[in-house]
């Protein structure tokens, strides 16, 4: 009887070594239902903070430099939505024991190469500078530290 009461106390301190199946769907289905919030608060900062850092932008320097930086944002949007599909690709083969052939995986590391490639090659046309372009990209970065202002941990990506 003591030994029992002891293994419900340690039981009680560190949890059960064995997860029932129903435990795993359980575990799973609440990740998946934070992953997804997580994604969708993500997306939703990162628009919000290159529409909210062009209009900065905007206030202090010239059409141009604003609007090269909402291409970067736009791009930074993007991004985020391709790596969301990789990311969700990924857990689907995994749950399937299969390894990932994602072709468009690598997209998502084009945009910005796109539009860096686009903005030097048409400068003399557009004029538009290529820097604000990547600065305007890198809001999803910020956008990722957004969560520690609430407490929750940061998104690694």
């Amino acid at each position: 009887v003591a030994e029992l009461e002891d293994l419900a106390r340690i039981e009680g301190k560190l949890g059960r070594d064995v997860m029932t199946a129903d435990d795993v769907v359980l575990l799973r289905d609440g990740g998946v239902k934070e992953y997804n919030k997580s994604l969708l608060q993500l997306i939703g900062d990162t628009a919000f903070l290159g529409l909210l850092g062009g209009a900065i932008v905007s206030f202090f320097y010239p059409f141009n430099t604003a609007l090269s930086f909402e291409m970067g944002s736009i791009g930074s949007v993007l991004y985020v939505f391709l790596l969301s599909r990789t990311v969700d690709r990924l857990a689907v083969k995994a749950r399937e024991g299969a390894r990932s052939s994602d072709i468009l995986g690598p997209a998502r590391f084009f945009v910005l190469a796109g539009i860096i490639i686009w903005l030097a090659k048409n400068q003399d046309r557009t004029g538009l500078p290529v820097i604000p372009a990547i600065l305007g990209f890198l809001s999803y970065k910020i956008a990722l530290l957004l969560p520690l202002l609430n407490g929750k941990e940061a998104i690694d990506i």
